[in-house]
């Protein structure tokens, strides 16, 4: 089990590692592939670099080679997800409101069905959509920004999901439902 948490983690900072050097261009696309003994992780992780609609996705696939009966799927593995978020910047440098927006996301997470399945240990999870949007703006008095306000929304349409990462989802207890949220900032 240690070894395979290990693998995880050390393609995860792979993967943020060429992220954080590569050349910037319209898309990046990561793809990692790491062997360590018995345990193979491949991962794919990407972005596109438009302002206005940016779409990260993640997928993760490890094998256990030393596998002897049943799958050699590893536990604890995230489902592919994709994020993709349309803003509308409105504002910018206005007499009273700078920096408005206007943004629209979807979060899709796609069914695992790669789990570690012997003695019950895991087990398949249904893919999910959710839906969010979020608005804010600067509130700028004699010139200073004197106010920050941000409505944000997660799961607007409040669909029952389980995470497949979650613990709680064995006892039937689904993910957050609908929430909003006000988010203030004075700046001091």
């Amino acid at each position: 089990m240690k070894k395979t948490i290990f693998a995880l983690s050390l393609l995860g900072v792979c993967l943020a590692a060429t992220a954080q050097n590569s050349i910037p261009d319209s898309t990046d696309v990561f793809f990692g592939h790491l062997q360590i003994n018995e345990v193979v992780v491949t991962g794919l992780a990407g972005d596109t670099k438009m302002k206005e609609m940016p779409a990260p996705v993640s997928v993760i696939r490890p094998a256990d080679l030393s596998a002897r009966s049943g799958g050699n799927d590893l536990p604890l593995i995230p489902a592919p997800r994709l994020f993709s978020e349309l803003k509308w910047e409105l504002s910018h440098g206005g007499r009273l409101f700078n920096n408005a927006f206007v943004a629209l996301n979807v979060d899709w997470n796609l069914r695992q069905d790669r789990f570690y399945g012997r003695d019950d240990t895991e087990t398949a999870t249904p893919a999910y959509a959710l839906l969010g949007a979020s608005a804010g703006t600067d509130l700028v008095i004699r010139g200073k920004t004197r106010l920050s306000l941000y409505l944000i929304g997660t799961n607007l349409t409040d669909q029952a999901y389980m995470p497949h990462l979650s613990r709680l989802k064995y006892i039937g207890i689904a993910g957050m439902g609908r929430n909003l949220t006000l988010k203030v900032i004075v700046p001091l």
